[in-house]
């Protein structure tokens, strides 16, 4: 029983520390950030946050795309 859970909508935006209406560029730039912070290759690096971040990066890049096209 693998399933991953729903995650609300704004917990990446909250996970990123960054507000709703964030731009791509904005997205790129933090998840630049948290990467250098957290990757598990790094002293005091995270592989289990590390992987919340790669899975919300990509949702909120997705998220931003689908906002895009539908406008």
């Amino acid at each position: 029983e693998d399933t991953p859970k729903p995650v609300p909508a704004d917990a990446d935006h909250l996970l990123f520390g960054l507000p709703q209406e964030a731009g791509e560029d904005q997205v790129r730039q933090r998840y630049r950030e948290l990467a250098l912070a957290f990757h598990p290759d790094r002293n005091g690096g995270d592989q289990g946050l590390m992987q919340e971040i790669n899975a919300a990066y990509q949702r909120l890049l997705d998220a931003g795309g689908r906002r895009g096209q539908g406008a």
